[in-house]
């Protein structure tokens, strides 16, 4: 045989030994790969079209596609479906190791289930894969914070802050190791940090509170308190490689809780797309189009917003929040004589509604109908009366209608309910200074001055009554 011979001969040989090798390493991936498809779970009432698809891409899996199995894992985690999609992430981890991706959602699954040494494990693999990933780091140290392993918790918050020294939750992780070590000034120091970077968010003002009540500053707790109240207190950190799986969610409910979150919070276009899909998955859901209703408005879309909140209402007309957000938007939209005709008919469906009582004494005010306006506020005082609106308007109603010793008893109840209410504190401290009771309008002024909601231009005017009326400064 010529030597060219050989060299073709040995040439077949190792593309035929190749190929023999591309076999069975397929047959066995494509084995392997099947091995990690998890029964079909019951999706009786799912969207047609979904569980079509969901049966066709499991079909590819079991035909040895490990794109395919890994988009069925990513498929079920978006929905729910976390058994599932722990079992095809234990194989994607095998048929597919250098992705990240994949044992950081499973460690996702993981930290919900509770199973945080599991967890941590496994966000040490994605971090091993991908040590750029922030929020894997950022996880792997509040993991380890919950597990009381602090020193090393510490560590991970800190090279957080060196990687991005405006991570806002690694600022709130070292925070609370500074509590727990009652390192107090360096707690607030750390979380007035926070509060500049975040205001939004009631999170570091709650642990500011508890940090200067522990340090024996009452005052500066309280205005913690009050700069807190009203704020989302958590969200969570950004997150592409699980936010992702939201485009993948067919369940409304998920839908709406996804739309509600803060990180909606400055891209509205998103959430009302998040909220549309799920009405076209629930069309029937009155809670739905009321979220839509009440986002639209919002958005400044207050037509839109009225189509979907006449919805909720005709949908479930036993739901007082439906028609207090109707009435609130034909209100502003300025259609009052509409307004008044839904509160009416919403009272008819939901007569223990707050929201509705509140809406009809207003509307009875701003008609001069003082005495019906107080029967609406008196109700819902006795539903509400732990919270100051009712107590407020109440007060004013009475001082609409010359009863103003009545008025100042309930916006006295209104600061019992709520210490440093800036209407409450700002009305009773003028009527101190006109009443000439110069101890009172001294203490009300010095309280209102310490409340971060008080404006400073009434308490330039409060101030000016003061002297003019006690020739003193308060």
């Amino acid at each position: 045989m010529s030597r060219k011979s050989r060299i073709a001969s040995g040439i077949i040989l190792m593309v035929a030994a190749c190929i023999g090798l591309w076999l069975f390493l397929y047959r066995g991936s494509s084995s392997l790969a099947a091995s990690y498809i998890p029964a079909t779970p019951d999706m009786t009432g799912w969207a047609a079209p979904w569980v079509t698809q969901m049966k066709a891409i499991e079909s590819a899996a079991e035909k040895g596609s490990i794109r395919d199995l890994g988009d069925l894992g990513l498929n079920y985690h978006a929905n729910g479906f976390f058994q599932e999609a722990s079992l095809v992430y234990e194989g994607m981890m095998r048929l597919d190791p250098s992705d990240p991706l994949w044992p950081y959602l499973y460690s996702d699954i993981l930290s919900g289930f509770g199973k945080l040494e599991d967890a941590i494990e496994l966000l040490t693999t994605t971090l091993g894969l991908d040590p750029t990933y922030p929020t894997a780091r950022l996880r792997l140290a509040e993991g380890l914070q919950k597990l009381n392993r602090t020193d090393e918790a510490e560590a991970g918050f800190r090279k957080c802050l060196e990687d991005n020294p405006k991570d806002f939750h690694a600022m709130i992780g070292l925070a609370r190791i500074h509590m727990d070590r009652k390192d107090w000034d360096s707690a607030e120091q750390m979380l007035r940090q926070a509060t500049l970077i975040r205001p939004s968010l009631g999170a570091p003002f709650a642990l500011l509170e508890s940090v200067y009540t522990q340090s024996g500053k009452p005052g500066e707790a309280a205005n913690a308190r009050i700069a807190g109240t009203g704020k989302p207190a958590h969200e969570d950190p950004p997150d592409p490689w699980k936010d992702h799986l939201i485009d993948r969610c067919q369940d409304p409910y998920r839908l709406r809780v996804a739309a509600a979150t803060p990180r909606y919070e400055n891209d509205s276009l998103a959430a009302i797309a998040l909220l549309e899909r799920a009405i076209s998955l629930a069309p029937q859901d009155a809670s739905i189009h009321r979220q839509l209703g009440m986002l639209l408005f919002r958005n400044t879309q207050p037509q839109a917003a009225l189509s979907h909140l006449r919805k909720s209402v005709k949908l479930d007309p036993v739901d007082p929040d439906g028609w207090a957000y109707l009435v609130h938007v034909l209100t502003e939209s300025g259609q009052s004589i509409e307004a008044e005709n839904q509160t009416v008919i919403g009272l008819s469906h939901c007569p223990e509604a707050p929201g509705l009582h509140l809406e009809r004494a207003r509307q009875r005010i701003a008609s001069g109908d003082y005495t019906s306006a107080i029967r609406s506020l008196q109700t819902l005082i006795r539903l509400r009366p732990e919270e100051s609106v009712g107590y407020v308007e109440l007060a004013r109603a009475y001082f609409a209608s010359d009863r103003i010793d009545d008025g100042i008893a309930q916006m006295k109840k209104a600061l019992e309910v709520e210490p440093g209410h800036p209407v409450a504190i700002t009305t009773l401290a003028l009527h101190a200074i006109e009443s000439g009771d110069q101890a009172a309008a001294r203490r009300l002024l010095l309280d209102a001055k310490a409340q971060l909601r008080v404006p400073p231009s009434d308490i330039q005017e409060l101030t000016t009554a003061f002297s003019n009326q006690f020739g003193s400064q308060p």
